[in-house]
């Protein structure tokens, strides 16, 4: 009896340029011919999932037009699939340290209400990390943290606040008793607390689009560890329409092995990975 089932399908060169082109054009993430494997892959959990056969089936189900139509589900799943998340809690702990140093002790003095963007929040960690920094060292300030993100499946796991407890290891042992922890079946699983969930409203949104949150005037915004999937020209796109939603003096952070350095901008560099808007 032959028992082999033979090899995956390997991805065709058109069907990897037409799904490079696709998610550059909708989400802005530009990839390589070395990450053929990487779309190999996701595409393909993705299409057993959904019961898709081939990739040049799968390319079929994108360019039609109820794919290619405003809030289509298929293409959302599309862009899920090929969208990086990784993140963690209290990620790039720096920023936090200058947060409590050098702009919360103006904030006490000017801001009662600071308003936070988190733009590609992912599964929630950052946008959780900076309520409890600012629960702590800002106590009587009413904050409000807008959190976004293009991947609708890590906005589901950030409404929810549900996390493993495994990632409590890389959460300050001061901020533990934010959480409440499951038992029984549910014991490796840990969850935010409302009082903190409440200061935070979790939306969908693309760094493309024209237009941006209306939530502001924002007195910080973090971009972290994203740019780098993106061109420089997209780059300055984005950058130059978060200036405009930002308040004078506010902060903009970007991931430690980021660079705004040939990029034209009206922000101000401070330090690697912070600028400023001119008051």
């Amino acid at each position: 009896m032959d028992w082999n089932l033979g090899e995956p399908e390997k991805i065709a060169e058109e069907d990897f340029d037409f799904f490079r082109n696709l998610i550059q054009q909708q989400a802005g993430i530009t990839l390589s011919d070395a990450k053929r494997e990487l779309v190999q892959s996701r595409i393909r959990s993705h299409m057993n999932a959904l019961g898709v056969r081939s990739f040049a089936e799968y390319r079929a189900r994108l360019e039609s037009p109820e794919a290619m139509s405003p809030g289509s589900v298929e293409l959302q799943g599309f862009i899920n699939a090929l969208t990086t998340n990784k993140t963690e809690w209290f990620r790039e702990i720096g920023h936090f340290d200058y947060l409590e140093t050098d702009h919360y002790p103006k904030w006490r003095e000017t801001k009662t209400h600071p308003k936070i963007w988190s733009a590609a929040c992912s599964s929630g960690e950052e946008p959780y990390s900076l309520a409890l920094h600012l629960n702590k060292h800002l106590a009587q300030s009413q904050f409000r943290i807008l959190a976004t993100d293009v991947d609708s499946n890590m906005l589901e796991i950030a409404s929810n606040g549900v996390y493993p407890k495994a990632g409590l290891q890389q959460v300050p042992s001061q901020y533990h008793s934010e959480f409440s922890f499951g038992t029984g079946d549910i014991e490796h699983w840990m969850k935010m607390r409302d009082s903190l969930k409440s200061h935070i409203s979790f939306k969908p949104f693309n760094l493309l689009s024209s237009t941006y949150p209306t939530d502001g005037p924002f007195d910080l915004i973090l971009c972290r560890n994203v740019f780098i999937y993106f061109t420089r020209e997209i780059v300055q796109s984005i950058v130059e329409k978060m200036y405009d939603v930002a308040s004078p003096g506010a902060r903009l952070f970007i991931g430690h092995s980021e660079s705004l350095q040939n990029v034209k901008t009206r922000w101000r560099f401070l330090q690697p990975s912070i600028f400023e808007k001119a008051s």
